[in-house]
């Protein structure tokens, strides 16, 4: 792979180079010495997930920067787009520094998909609708990597601040606890749902490791 440096830092210890089938990533090694093989597997099973569908980026970003990335690359091709002016307030050079940093066969590429897919832009996406999505895709596929809810929890746990260093006394606070966060309560209704076991098998997975 040319590119050496990260594209980001990720979480859970792992760090993305690119997206897309030119993406790949890097295991650090805070991961590798303190988390159980199944943990590692979320983690990794996570990072393939967003650099394949070309996530990563956009979640790093979160809605508020990704909304203005999307306003500055559509406004050049597609003005009248309500997209474009989305949000308001963004600097008149912003869209001329995004142009001078893309490549020729990047903006060509832009180009091309916006003349294909203008109806789609007759509306402002829902931005933390579409980041909610890509984070429920990205934790179901390491959850289907590891078979382990327990690892995968305890894996998202450390993002969630007022969870990383909790230390529950009964099965009702930990209920109360993952009640509050969707994230989590999406994972769990995953792990018992029929897609689940159907993914395990299409993978050729055993259900029980």
């Amino acid at each position: 792979m040319a590119v050496k440096t990260p594209l980001k830092h990720g979480k859970g210890g792992v760090d993305v180079f690119g997206e897309g089938t030119d993406g790949g990533f890097a295991v650090g090694e805070g991961l590798v010495k303190r988390t159980q093989v199944k943990e590692q597997r979320f983690a990794i099973g996570r990072a393939i997930k967003r650099v394949m569908d070309g996530s990563f980026l956009a979640s790093q970003l979160g809605a508020g920067e990704l909304a203005k990335l999307i306003a500055v690359a559509v406004q050049p091709y597609y003005p009248t787009s309500p997209v474009a002016p989305y949000p308001s307030g963004l600097s008149d050079d912003l869209s001329k520094r995004l142009q001078k940093t893309l490549s020729r066969r990047s903006r060509k590429a832009i180009e091309e998909l916006l003349s294909r897919e203008t109806p789609e832009l007759t509306n402002v996406p829902d931005y933390e609708a579409y980041l909610l999505g890509v984070e429920h895709s990205a934790n179901r596929a390491g959850l289907t990597l590891c078979n382990d809810l327990a690892n995968a929890i305890m894996h998202l746990c450390r993002e969630v601040p007022e969870l990383k260093d909790k230390r529950f006394n009964s099965k009702d606070e930990i209920a109360a606890a993952m009640s509050r966060h969707p994230v989590l309560c999406e994972l769990l209704r995953f792990r018992v749902s029929e897609e689940y076991f159907s993914l395990r098998v299409r993978l050729k997975l055993s259900i029980v490791n």
